[in-house]
């Protein structure tokens, strides 16, 4: 039997999370978050191995259209929109987090791809596909080589989106209206492992309710929140998991993190 589950680390952003991006080390999760009120964008880092914030409320000069292209824990690429009529116009620079300076600033390639310590991008509108050093942005003279960044992080599960209609939708409302959870509507998260099944659920019906629920192995529950109220539509996944903790938003604003028992 699971006793409930411990919380790690809690913090109430201003914004709205708007993104999260994990580096491939497994450290660090680099957390954007959205003022729309200001038209105003902040990234922040959390660093795993401290349950904490190790830098705060990030941002540049341009404010609004800008967001993460690249994370790796030291270095992190954004790209910022040159033109909201266009979304392929966009400029890209590299940001030393620990240095806290732009490495270099590029407004005439598209990035298509990132690797190791490079990546590749075309310059100008018929340009062939050229590598780039990711620390300087120098162009290499050697031909592009190397392994592609895998473009799923080893350290990060996500739920399964069971939708509504489907029979597994049906199987897991019909178990989760045992628990008095009833009228279920749009869709259900679901994952199993770490000795827990987690499931994330909507109930209502123009303003929807989104609820977590976290179960041991003889369906205990160990930990229930509600992540948000008068909602119009489903979120994208209501939670996930990183190494072995449990992380979700509550209110678009309040970032969790909860150890999971394996």
């Amino acid at each position: 039997m699971v006793r409930k589950l411990l919380s790690i680390f809690s913090h109430s952003f201003e914004g709205k999370v708007w993104n999260i991006v994990a580096d491939r080390q497994g450290e660090r999760l680099l957390i954007e978050t959205r003022k729309g009120s200001e038209f105003s964008t902040a990234f922040h880092i959390y660093d795993r191995a401290s349950n904490s914030l190790m830098i705060k409320n990030l941002s540049f000069e341009e404010k609004w259209w800008i967001g993460i292209s690249f994370f790796d824990g030291k270095l992190a690429v954004f790209h910022v929109f040159q033109g909201t009529d266009n979304p392929d116009q966009k400029e890209f620079f590299a940001y030393d987090l620990y240095e806290k300076k732009i490495l270099w600033d590029k407004a005439d390639i598209n990035i298509v791809d990132f690797r190791e310590h490079s990546f590749v991008a075309y310059a100008g509108e018929n340009g062939e596909a050229q590598s780039y050093d990711l620390m300087t942005g120098s162009r290499l003279t050697s031909p592009v080589t190397g392994e592609t960044v895998p473009g799923e992080n080893v350290f990060l599960k996500y739920p399964l989106h069971y939708a509504q209609g489907t029979d597994h939708f049906n199987t897991v409302a019909r178990f989760l209206s045992k628990l008095g959870f009833v009228e279920l509507q749009r869709g259900i998260d679901y994952f199993e492992g770490h000795g827990v099944v987690i499931m994330a659920f909507y109930r209502g019906g123009t303003e929807l309710v989104n609820e977590l629920v976290v179960m041991d192995m003889e369906q205990d529950i160990v930990l229930q929140e509600c992540l948000g109220t008068g909602l119009k539509g489903i979120s994208d996944r209501a939670f996930f998991i990183y190494h072995n903790t449990l992380i979700f938003v509550k209110d678009n604003t309040d970032f969790f993190t909860f150890q999971l028992p394996q």
